[in-house]
């Protein structure tokens, strides 16, 4: 139930966007089994996950910086 409503967020937040990439980062990441259902359901978007930064609020601060710094 958990993965099905975050699969409904990332899509409407990927639609918002008008991406078709979602980046799994945060929470998320700390859990194996999350990650799995989240990565199957996404299967039609290009579903990134940092390897070689923190899972949990360094990448996510990380994220947000490199989006504010690309937006100017």
């Amino acid at each position: 139930m958990l993965a099905q409503g975050l699969t409904a967020l990332a899509r409407h937040a990927a639609r918002e966007e008008n991406t078709h990439t979602i980046v799994l980062s945060g929470g998320v990441r700390y859990n194996r089994l999350l990650s799995i259902l989240l990565r199957q359901e996404l299967a039609d978007f290009t579903v990134l996950q940092p390897r070689n930064l923190p899972a949990g609020v360094g990448g996510l601060s990380l994220g947000q910086t490199l989006i504010a710094a690309a937006r100017g």
